[in-house]
C-alpha cells in the first residue's frame, strides 16, 4: 500500500510498533483507521507476532492514551 499524503514528524517508511499479541494488533489497527489514520498490519517474519506501521508519532500516543501496549522497533 503506497501512502502520498505528507506526515508530520514521522517517516515515510513508517514507524514499526512491534504488538504484544495478534488481538491488541487488531485492536490498535482498528482504532486507528476509525479515525483516518493510515496504519498497516504486518506478520513478522521469525515468529507468530504481528507488527504495526503507523507513519507518525501522534499515532503512537493515541495507543498510549488508550492503553494499547506496544514496543517501538529500533530502525
Amino acid at each position: 500500500m503506497k501512502h502520498n499524503k505528507q506526515y508530520s514528524r514521522g517517516s515515510p517508511q513508517g514507524i514499526i510498533l512491534e504488538m504484544p499479541s495478534y488481538t491488541y494488533a487488531v485492536k490498535a489497527e482498528g482504532l486507528l483507521r476509525s479515525r483516518g489514520i493510515p496504519v498497516e498490519m504486518i506478520r513478522r517474519e521469525e515468529g507468530c507476532g504481528y507488527d504495526l506501521r503507523i507513519y507518525s508519532d501522534s499515532s503512537a500516543n493515541i495507543l498510549d492514551n488508550m492503553g494499547i501496549p506496544y514496543t517501538r522497533r529500533q530502525s
